[in-house]
C-alpha cells in the first residue's frame, strides 16, 4: 500500500532508527485519532527497518485481550524468527509474571519489588537480542492504549534503560484517548529520547495524490473538494471512497463519489477504533438525528458539558463528523447500524422522551418510538395518532400505518383503541375499501359495548353508510340515535355536520330518526370545513340558500388545501356546485383537485373526486370526459350508482343503446335507491327507457324520482329535472298538453342563474307546443345555456329548431340549425342524437294536420300504420302485440317493412317523424 502525505512522519522515524543503529537508544510515540494513518506508517517502518538490517518485534493490543498479564509481551516473543532459547527465555520470565499477577504495590503507580525482577529478566532478555549480531532491536506496539498493565509496565521499564543501547520503541496511540494510560503517556513523553509524532488528516495536496492513482487528473481536479468532504481527511474512509469508486458503476467522468458499503464499514471500523466515549456521542448523535452535537445529546446521554465537547472534537478530527454533523446519510447508517439493536431501542425511547418533554413535533417524537418498537407512556398513543394524522395530510400513508399500527398495539383504553382503529381504517382505504372493512367489525363491537364516544360513533356510522346501505349501517345508526336519546343529543359542529350530511345523502334513512331531525343548537360561527359543506349541500337541496350564500360558501372551501381531512367537504361542495347548476365552476375546481390527487398518487381520493366529476362533466355536456371519470370511479369502487347512471346516460346519448341497457338492466337492492344516487339512476334508466321506445317504463321512472323528492324535501330541478323528465314521456304517450302543464311547472319554480335546467325545460315545453310556438321558446333556451358548457344540450335545442322551421317551410333556416346540431354532436360523440336528426336531402314533411298522423304514414299499409303509431308512442313489442292482439313475431316483420318503407335504421328514429304533428294550442 502506497503511504502518501506523511513524508515528515517518515522523515523522523528514520532519524530514529539511523541512531538507534549508532547505539542509541530512543521512544518514537506516534499518536492520531482512529484511522489517521498510524497503523500504515508504522507497517512502513517496520519494512524499512526490516530491509536495514533491524530485528523487529511487532505487537498489536486489543481491547479483547487487555485483561491478560503480558499478553503483548507475549506476542512480541511469537512475531519474529527467534532463537528457541530465546524464546523460551522470555516465556519463563512471562511465567513467572503471570504468577504475581494478583501481587499489587500499595500505591498504583509504584512497581511491586517483585514485578521489578521480572521485569529485569525480560529487560536483560530483550536487550540481549539486541547484542545479538542480528542488529539493532526495534520493538513496534499498535493501539497502545488497549495494552495490559504488566506489558505497559516492561515498556516503561524498557524506555528509561535504552539510553545507550541500540533498542528503538515505536508506539501507536490513539490520541486524546480519555481510558487507559494517561500516566504512562506522561512518563514517556518526558523521556529525553522520546519523540513525538502527531499525525494531522491527510492535505489537500495528499488526497489529490491518493485519488490520483484511481481517478483521471480532470476528475481529481473536479471531485477533490466532495473527496474531502465525505472523509475529513481520514486516509481509511478516503481508501474505502475510492475502492466504492473501482467497484461502482461509474467509468472516468465520474460526476460524483460513489458511497457504498465500503465507505460503510470503513465508518464502522473508524468508530470501533476511536475512544469509546466519542463513540458512544456518535451513537447519541445518530439516533437524534441532528445536524451537530448540541446540549440535547449530552442529556440524552447524560455527559457534562466539557467532556461532550472533547469527544466531539475527537469525532471531527477523526473524519466521521463534519460542521454540519455526520458527512454523509450513509455515516449516520453505519453508525446506526453497529449499535446493539437493545441499546438502540433504549437510545431511541430516551430521545422520544426527551423530545416530548422539549416539545418537539408529533413526528419527530413518533419517529423514535417507532424506532424504539415501544410506547409506553400514557401520552405515547394519543401522539402516535396525531403524527399519523399528520404524515398522512403529506401523503405518508405507510409511514401513517407504522404509527397507528405501533399506537393499536399500545392502546390499552377503549376509546383509545377507537381513535387508533378508526385511524387505520381511513388509512387502509386509501388503497382499497374492502381492505378497510375488517376495521369496521370491531369499531361495530366497541358501539354496541358502548366504547366509543359520540364523535368516534358518528365516525364508525359514517364510515359505514359511505360503503353502501345495509343493515349493518342502519343498526349501527339505529344504536347511536337510541343512545343519543337517552343521553341527550350534544350540539357540535361534527354532530351538526353529520345530521345535516345524512339529511342530504340518505334522507329516507335520516327521516326515520327523531334525533337527526330536531334542530340542533346555534352554531353559526362554527369554521368546521365539514359543517360549512353540509350547509352548503343542505341549503342548495332544500333551496335556502342564495347565490351570493352560496358564492360565499365556495369562496371560502376554496382555499382549503386537499388532504385526508378536507377531502370530503371539499367533496360535498363539489356536489353542491353541480346541484346547483353551476357544472362549469364544479368541473375546473374539481379537475384541480383530480390533478392534485393523480400527482399524489392516492386511489381513494381519485375515486371519490372521479364520482362526482363524473356527475359534472355529464352536466357539461363532455361525454367523453364524464366517461373516463365514470369508469375511474368504478374502477375504485364498482358499486358507485352515480358513476353506472353516469355511464348509461352517455350510452345512451351516444347510442349505444345495447351498453346502456347492460349498466341498467342489473338487480339492485331497493336501499339502493332511497338516497339521491338511486334519483340519478332512476333518471338515466328513465332516459333509456324513452330511447328504446318504453315510454310507459320512462313514465314511472320519473314519477317514482317525482315522489321521492317530493317527500324528501328536496325537489330540486337542477338535482334531477323529473318534470321534464315526466313531460318527455309524456309526449312520447301523445299526451302534449299534460306535457307542457308539468314542463311549465317546473319552469315557474327555476332561478334565472339555473341556466342548463332553465334551457332543457324551455326545450321540453317547446316540443310539446305546436310548431309555431317553438322559436321563441327555443331562442330563449339557446340564451338560457349561455353560460352553461354543455353541447349535448345545445345539439337537441339546435336540432328541435331545425326539424320545426323545416315544418314551418323555412329550408334555409332548417338547414343552418340541423348542420349546427349534427356539428354539435359529432363533437360530443352523441350519435344517438346524430341518429335522430334528418339529412339535408330528406324530403321537407308535410304535416298530416292535426291530431297524431306520423308524417309519411300514407306509404305503409293499414296494419303497419297501427303498428307505427303505437310503437312512436312509446309502446314495446309485447305491448303493442297486445293492443292489436297479434303475435310479436308480427309485429317485429311489420317493423322491418316499417323501417325501409320510411327509411329508418331503429325504432328510436320513428319518433323523429312524428315532430308534424300540431298540437291543439302553443
Amino acid at each position: 500500500m502506497v503511504l502518501v502525505g506523511r513524508v515528515r512522519e517518515e522523515s523522523i522515524l528514520d532519524e530514529l532508527l539511523m541512531a538507534c543503529m549508532a547505539g542509541r537508544g530512543g521512544v518514537a510515540l506516534v499518536s492520531g485519532v482512529a484511522a489517521s494513518g498510524k497503523t500504515e506508517l508504522m507497517n512502513a517502518f517496520v519494512r524499512h527497518a526490516s530491509e536495514a538490517g533491524a530485528l523487529v518485534l511487532s505487537a498489536m493490543a486489543t481491547r479483547s485481550e487487555s485483561e491478560i498479564p503480558f499478553g503483548v509481551v507475549d506476542q512480541l516473543s511469537h512475531n519474529a524468527l527467534l532463537a528457541p532459547a530465546d524464546v523460551r527465555e522470555i516465556q519463563e520470565a512471562i511465567e513467572a509474571g503471570v504468577l504475581l499477577a494478583d501481587v499489587r504495590a500499595s500505591d498504583p503507580d509504584r512497581i511491586h519489588p517483585e514485578h521489578a525482577k521480572v521485569l529485569a529478566r525480560l529487560h536483560i532478555a530483550l536487550t540481549r537480542l539486541s547484542r545479538s549480531g542480528s542488529g539493532p532491536l526495534v520493538i513496534t506496539v499498535d493501539d497502545l492504549q488497549e495494552s495490559d498493565r504488566f506489558s505497559l509496565q516492561l515498556l516503561r521499564y524498557l524506555a528509561r534503560r535504552i539510553t545507550n543501547q541500540p533498542v528503538l520503541l515505536v508506539l501507536n496511540v490513539l490520541s486524546e484517548t480519555t481510558t487507559g494510560i494517561p500516566l504512562f503517556l506522561m512518563e514517556i513523553v518526558g523521556q529525553p529520547n522520546t519523540r513525538r509524532i502527531r499525525l494531522e488528516p491527510l492535505s489537500g495536496s495528499a488526497t489529490a495524490q491518493l485519488m490520483a492513482n484511481f481517478l483521471e487528473s480532470a476528475d481529481v481536479a473536479r471531485l477533490l473538494p466532495e473527496y474531502e468532504r465525505l472523509c475529513g481527511g481520514n486516509p481509511l474512509l478516503l481508501r474505502a471512497l475510492l475502492d466504492d469508486h473501482r467497484g461502482g458503476p461509474d467509468a472516468p467522468g465520474v460526476r460524483a463519489p460513489h458511497v457504498a458499503d465500503g465507505y460503510r464499514h470503513a465508518v464502522t471500523r473508524s468508530l470501533r477504533r476511536t475512544d469509546p466515549n466519542a463513540a458512544e456521542v456518535a451513537y447519541g448523535l445518530a439516533v437524534l438525528g441532528l445536524p451537530r452535537v448540541n446540549a440535547l445529546v449530552g442529556r440524552l446521554l447524560s455527559v457534562e458539558t466539557e467532556a461532550l465537547e472533547r469527544c466531539e472534537q475527537i469525532l471531527l478530527r477523526t473524519g466521521l463528523l463534519g460542521p454540519c454533523g455526520f458527512r454523509h446519510p450513509e455515516a449516520r447508517a453505519a453508525v446506526l447500524d453497529n449499535l446493539d439493536p437493545a441499546r438502540r431501542g433504549e437510545l431511541h425511547l430516551r430521545a422520544a422522551r426527551l423530545l416530548f418533554i422539549e416539545g418537539a413535533p408529533a413526528t419527530e417524537v413518533a419517529g423514535h418510538l417507532l424506532a424504539a418498537d415501544a410506547a409506553p407512556d400514557p401520552w405515547a398513543v394519543r401522539l402516535l395518532l396525531e403524527a399519523a394524522e399528520r404524515v398522512l395530510r403529506e401523503d405518508q400513508v405507510e409511514l401513517a400505518a407504522e404509527y397507528s399500527r405501533l399506537a393499536h398495539r399500545e392502546a390499552d383504553e377503549p376509546h383509545q383503541r377507537a381513535d387508533v382503529t378508526l385511524m387505520l381504517a381511513q388509512i387502509d382505504g386509501q388503497g382499497s375499501p374492502v381492505a378497510a372493512v375488517r376495521h369496521c367489525v370491531t369499531l361495530t363491537e366497541a358501539l354496541y359495548d358502548g366504547k366509543l364516544n359520540q364523535s368516534q360513533a358518528v365516525q364508525l356510522v359514517k364510515y359505514l353508510l359511505q360503503q353502501g346501505p345495509s343493515e349493518q349501517a342502519e343498526s349501527a345508526l339505529r344504536h347511536l340515535c337510541e343512545t343519543l336519546r337517552q343521553e341527550g343529543v350534544a350540539t357540535t359542529s361534527e354532530w351538526e355536520a353529520f345530521r345535516l350530511w345524512l339529511g342530504c345523502t340518505f334522507p329516507l334513512l335520516a327521516g326515520r330518526f327523531t334525533p337527526l331531525t330536531e334542530a340542533p343548537g346555534q352554531l353559526r360561527d362554527s369554521t368546521n370545513p365539514c359543517l360549512q359543506a353540509s350547509r352548503l349541500l343542505d341549503g342548495v337541496l332544500r333551496g335556502t340558500l342564495s347565490e351570493a350564500g352560496i358564492d360565499a360558501v365556495q369562496e371560502h372551501l376554496q382555499t382549503l388545501g386537499l388532504n385526508e381531512t378536507t377531502l370530503e367537504p371539499l367533496t360535498v361542495a363539489l356536489t353542491a356546485l353541480v346541484y346547483a347548476d353551476r357544472q362549469r365552476a364544479a368541473a375546473a375546481w374539481g379537475e384541480e383537485l383530480l390533478r392534485e390527487a393523480r400527482a399524489r398518487n392516492i386511489p381513494s381520493w381519485l375515486g371519490v373526486l372521479s364520482s362526482v366529476m363524473a356527475k359534472a362533466t355529464v352536466r357539461c355536456g363532455d361525454l367523453a370526459a364524464a366517461e373516463r371519470h365514470a369508469a375511474a370511479a368504478l374502477e375504485w369502487r364498482p358499486e358507485i350508482k352515480y358513476a353506472l347512471a353516469t355511464q348509461a346516460l352517455v350510452r345512451t346519448a351516444g347510442g349505444d343503446l345495447d351498453a346502456a341497457g347492460g349498466l341498467l338492466n342489473r338487480p339492485l337492492r331497493s336501499a339502493v335507491l332511497e338516497n339521491p344516487s338511486g334519483l340519478y339512476y332512476r333518471h338515466a334508466r328513465g332516459h333509456y327507457y324513452l330511447a328504446i321506445g318504453r315510454a310507459h317504463a320512462a313514465l314511472m321512472e320519473f314519477r317514482a324520482c317525482g315522489q321521492d323528492m317530493r317527500a324528501w324535501e328536496m325537489d330540486l330541478p337542477s338535482l334531477v329535472p323529473w318534470r321534464s323528465d315526466l313531460a318527455q314521456a309524456l309526449i312520447a304517450l301523445d299526451r302534449a298538453d299534460e306535457a307542457r302543464e308539468i314542463a311549465t311547472e317546473q319552469l315557474s319554480v327555476l332561478k334565472r342563474a339555473w341556466g342548463r335546467t332553465r334551457a332543457l325545460t324551455l326545450r321540453v315545453i317547446a316540443e310539446a307546443s305546436g310548431a309555431e310556438c317553438r322559436p321563441p321558446l327555443l331562442d330563449e333556451a339557446l340564451a338560457s345555456l349561455e353560460e352553461s358548457p354543455d353541447q349535448v344540450e345545445r345539439s337537441r335545442i339546435h336540432g328541435l329548431l331545425g326539424r320545426t322551421h323545416r315544418l314551418l317551410g323555412d329550408a334555409e333556416a332548417a338547414g343552418r340549425h340541423l348542420r349546427r346540431a349534427r356539428q354539435l354532436a359529432k363533437d360530443c360523440r352523441a350519435d344517438g342524437l346524430l341518429a335522430g336528426l334528418p339529412s339535408e336531402d330528406e324530403p321537407q314533411p308535410v304535416p298530416a294536420g292535426r291530431g297524431t298522423e306520423l308524417i309519411g304514414i300514407e306509404d305503409l299499409s293499414k296494419a303497419e300504420q297501427r303498428v307505427a303509431r303505437l310503437v312512436s308512442r312509446g309502446f314495446t313489442n309485447n305491448e303493442v302485440a297486445d293492443q292489436l292482439f297479434i303475435t310479436v313475431s308480427t309485429v317485429e316483420q311489420h317493423l322491418t317493412r316499417i323501417y325501409r318503407k320510411l327509411g329508418l335504421k331503429h325504432r328510436s328514429a320513428l319518433q323523429s317523424l312524428a315532430e308534424g304533428v300540431l298540437v291543439d294550442s302553443c
